[in-house]
């Protein structure tokens, strides 16, 4: 089975990621939102463990998670059979 991809400005984003209809990304960003650890990813960012949480993200960081949650919803798309 071959997968064609496409280039984006940050690497390759297979079809079948492309493909996907609205509710299944939606189901992925919910899944991705319960694997972060964001009391890790607050500390990293924010350098206080309930700076960020997943209900209340700051202006400030609110892109760079956003960013986060989508490639790990995108990779979690790729994962499904």
């Amino acid at each position: 089975m071959k997968i064609i991809e496409t280039r984006t400005e940050l690497g390759t984003v297979p079809d079948s990621v492309k493909n996907v209809d609205g509710s299944e990304k939606i189901n992925a960003k919910i899944k991705a939102k319960k694997m972060i650890n964001w009391a890790e990813l607050s500390r990293t960012l924010a350098c206080d463990r309930s700076a960020i949480t997943k209900d209340r993200i700051p202006e400030k960081h609110k892109e760079t998670i956003e960013t986060l949650i989508n490639y790990v919803a995108d990779w979690l798309l790729t994962l499904r059979p």
